[in-house]
């Protein structure tokens, strides 16, 4: 792993990976939410917005995205 970030409510960790992917976590309990697999690059930065709706992803393909969190 990369890098790792909780969202503002504590309730998700997001994990940031050298496979190019990142990961969406329940904080209690451990179980996958999303797997996000768009990035090229290994993802190097993740970041969830002040809200937590959305989660911010940095890769060192030189591309940035945006995943919603919330459905």
């Amino acid at each position: 792993m990369r890098d790792v970030t909780f969202s503002p409510d504590g309730r998700l960790v997001a994990s940031a990976s050298w496979d190019g992917r990142s990961v969406i976590w329940e904080t209690f309990g451990g179980n996958k939410v999303a797997v996000l697999d768009a990035h090229r690059g290994n993802v190097t930065s993740v970041a969830f917005n002040a809200a937590g709706t959305e989660l911010l992803t940095a890769s060192a393909d030189r591309t940035m995205r945006a995943w919603n969190t919330k459905n």
